[in-house]
């Protein structure tokens, strides 16, 4: 069976070069720099990075990927430290997740191996599905709402920004993908016609 990957994705903004460190489940795994915006370094909303993912357009490569198998339902441990400037984490994405029309929110079909969404859904009611991967969201140490610089409703995530030298721990909740069915292009990214999109 086929492993799908999963993504941290955010950006730096420094007036150089901005770098990070990420552990998951206590283990290093990425230690370095990260996309960067120079222009605008300590004004996270003013952004031009940020503007075109208000947009939807996921423009960001991973800061970090990894594999999981497409039956991984569970958690990591997730920690993120701003090691040089400030740092917005922004998506922790999977390919190969459920989705469906709202139109017959029943019948799931996979988002392949090139649409990435929040790799983690949750049915809180009929047609209401929360897609917030994070959970237990801690910034040096003092326990973080939801009371965010902003959110992307087509991926369901908080954006979190970790000032330089401070730590981000959570919960990094993860849901089992699906490979087949396959929906067949094209694809419609208007974000109301999909059930699993909502925050």
């Amino acid at each position: 069976m086929t492993n799908r990957t999963l993504a941290i994705k955010g950006v730096g903004f420094h007036a150089t070069q901005a770098s990070i460190r990420v552990k998951i489940d206590g283990n290093i795994v990425y230690e370095g720099p990260v996309l960067t915006d120079t222009t605008n370094p300590y004004n996270l909303q003013g952004s031009p990075l940020l503007t075109t993912l208000n947009d939807g357009v996921p423009v960001l490569t991973p800061v970090y990927s990894w594999e999981e198998s497409m039956e991984f339902a569970g958690t990591h441990q997730l920690e993120i430290m701003a090691t040089a400037g400030d740092f917005l984490y922004t998506h922790a994405q999977s390919n190969f997740m459920p989705v469906a029309l709202k139109t017959n929110p029943t019948e799931m079909f996979s988002t392949g191996k090139g649409l990435w969404i929040s790799c983690f859904a949750e049915e809180q009611s009929p047609g209401n599905v929360y897609r917030e991967p994070n959970s237990n969201v801690i910034i040096d140490g003092v326990e973080q709402g939801r009371t965010v610089i902003n959110s992307n409703q087509q991926y369901g995530q908080f954006y979190r920004g970790i000032p330089e030298g401070k730590t981000l721990t959570c919960t990094l909740n993860i849901s089992a993908g699906l490979e087949e069915p396959m929906f067949a292009p094209p694809w419609d990214h208007t974000l109301g016609s999909y059930y699993g999109f909502e925050v």
